[in-house]
């Protein structure tokens, strides 16, 4: 599993300037026709920090990945516009997008959940463990696993405001209200079980000088059985900051783009004298999970057993001096190596991908394979087998689990991971190898062709493996990747009020690792981020490794071949 919200600097702000080829009607994009047309470009400008988006500008085109897509949901519904999740999958244009919002048949049941869950007895109580939990707990010890995130906040705040902000924030979203019992047995609570004042620390200082020493002290404070799910710091001292510490078990990735915009939503009704809503997830965490258990008894998940087995069955020779062993290894021993792409490989690469219809994530996926591919081949290894890779995904696949299922303003822990297996072949490709251009252009189509089999974007794996118990005999992949996504900054967003702090001088103050009894499940985590850079967006990379598995120069000899693989595959597109 990724490190508790890896690349904070990078994720920070996001969105601003993804689109920045889609730059609408100001750059002769077909201009709004209908009122639906100009709200929805009005809000996908707002999103990207653009000037002005077109009509019939492919979505996919302008860099919108699904987290920007489930961000722009989001923002469309806070200017009361009735949008469903699921339209941002089926239609690429805000024009077709328009037609299917103003379309009735796409209202109630048929775009999902035509309102807010309300706020019954029946919403709350136990919660069936998700995949993703199950395989926290299988060895325990994550008491302190949390994501850490700076927000900046108006200087004018009062604590009064903030406290009435932060119970709207806990009462809002279930799983913040959550208690772990028994050790295993997640229970979520009605709004007003948990006070805000329980979860502030206000500390009349400045970040710069306290984040370190009130980080260290929140993570503490943090108990998932005593139901301390969130706890928050408020540096006073201008420019004013608020640290909050979520664990695991309550927020993803996703989870914080919908926390930071009901902290904008919520500020704006406390300000105004408003009574914030509470009802806003439409599906609850506590209803998803009990539909992945009603999934998996489905046909449909037994289909693809002999598509997961093909994956695990072949040989994974260790990459390190022995395979991670959970019972005695942890991220205490974690250590960080970044790869930097410089700004202009970065634009060459990007523009090489965009003209060969290639994904951004699918290519990085191919340039890991002939790192790791070559990796063995410098071993002596046997690397025919192909590179087995567990892929991390964010799990909101809503239309996989119910037509009317809606997680796109759910808080929780939805992250999906699943086993590829890349690059099987009789004759394996190296680096050397991929120096002929065709080769390595066959490499690309050949995984990509790869991922495009995956059932259900790997959704189901985890409801085989820990729900049913399949393939729970078999071991995990040696490497997790992460691509976070495309977030290369304005410098406009970041700093803005109830929006991410990107300041590399409080962010490097956070820890590494929330949790660093954790137990080490791979002996890589590979993260790959587009973020901002001083002369246009850069691809970083960041290699996460334990000591106790590999040296630092063997890592450093990996990164030189990742850099080779991405520059020799880039090329050859």
């Amino acid at each position: 599993m990724t490190p508790a919200f890896p690349a904070v600097p990078y994720v920070a702000a996001a969105l601003a300037e993804i689109a920045g080829a889609g730059a609408g009607a100001e750059a002769g994009g077909v201009p709004p026709a209908t009122a639906t047309e100009s709200a929805l470009a009005d809000v996908l400008a707002a999103v990207l920090g653009a000037d002005g988006v077109g009509v019939t500008d492919d979505f996919l085109e302008m860099g919108l990945d699904s987290i920007v897509a489930l961000t722009l949901v989001q923002e469309a519904r806070r200017r009361g516009i009735d949008m469903r999740a699921r339209l941002m999958l089926e239609c690429s244009t805000i024009r077709e997008l328009a037609a299917a919002i103003n379309n009735p048949d796409n209202s109630g049941s048929a775009g999902g959940e035509s309102a807010p869950a309300p706020l019954d007895d029946d919403r709350y109580g136990e919660v069936d463990p998700a995949p993703i939990m199950r395989w926290m707990f299988e060895y325990g010890s994550f008491r302190r696993f949390t994501q850490n995130v700076l927000v900046s906040v108006p200087d004018e705040l009062t604590e009064q405001q903030l406290l009435k902000i932060l119970q709207a924030l806990l009462d809002r979203h279930d799983m913040l209200r959550s208690t772990l019992q028994d050790g295993q047995r997640l229970v979520t609570r009605a709004p007003g079980a948990v006070p805000a004042a329980q979860v502030l620390t206000v500390v009349g200082g400045s970040a710069h000088d306290h984040v370190r020493a009130e980080a260290a002290s929140a993570l503490e404070r943090i108990d998932p059985t005593g139901g301390s799910m969130l706890q928050a710091v408020w540096f006073r001292e201008k420019p004013s900051v608020l640290l909050l510490c979520v664990h695991h078990l309550a927020t993803d990735v996703v989870s914080w783009y919908v926390i930071l915009g009901a902290l904008a939503e919520l500020a704006a009704d406390v300000t105004a004298g408003r009574t914030p809503a509470l009802a806003a997830e439409f599906t609850t965490y506590r209803h998803w999970t009990r539909m992945l258990a009603e999934r998996s008894h489905s046909r449909e998940l037994a289909e693809q057993l002999g598509y997961w087995a093909r994956q695990l069955e072949a040989p994974d020779p260790p990459l390190g001096v022995r395979r991670p062993d959970p019972s005695r290894d942890t991220w205490a021993s974690h250590r960080l190596t970044d790869v930097v792409t410089d700004a202009d490989s970065t634009a060459a690469l990007l523009h090489r991908l965009d003209r060969a219809g290639v994904e951004v994530r699918d290519f990085l996926l191919a340039a890991l394979t002939l790192t790791l591919t070559s990796w063995r081949v410098e071993r002596g290894q046997p690397a025919h087998h192909g590179a087995l890779i567990a892929l991390e995904g964010h799990g909101r696949e809503d239309a996989v689990v119910s037509h009317s299922c809606d997680t796109s303003a759910t808080v929780g822990w939805f992250t999906s991971v699943y086993p590829v297996r890349l690059g099987a072949a009789e004759a394996p490709v190296d680096i050397g190898a991929a120096k002929d251009a065709a080769v390595a252009r066959t490499l690309v189509r050949s995984i990509t062709d790869q991922l495009a089999l995956v059932p259900n974007r790997g959704l189901d794996y985890g409801v085989l493996r820990y729900l049913r118990g399949d393939f729970a005999d078999q071991p995990e992949p040696q490497v997790e990747f992460n691509y976070i996504g495309r977030h290369d900054l304005s410098g406009e967003r970041s700093g803005a009020d109830w929006s991410l702090l990107t300041d590399p001088a409080l962010n490097t103050q956070l820890p590494v690792s929330a949790e660093p009894d954790l137990p080490l499940r791979y002996t890589f985590d590979v993260i790959c981020v587009v973020a901002a850079g001083p002369d246009g967006p850069q691809l970083r990379t960041s290699w996460r490794w334990s000591d106790r598995l590999s040296s630092e120069a063997e890592v450093d000899r990996l990164s030189e071949l990742w850099s080779q693989a991405v520059t020799v595959l880039g090329e050859a597109l």
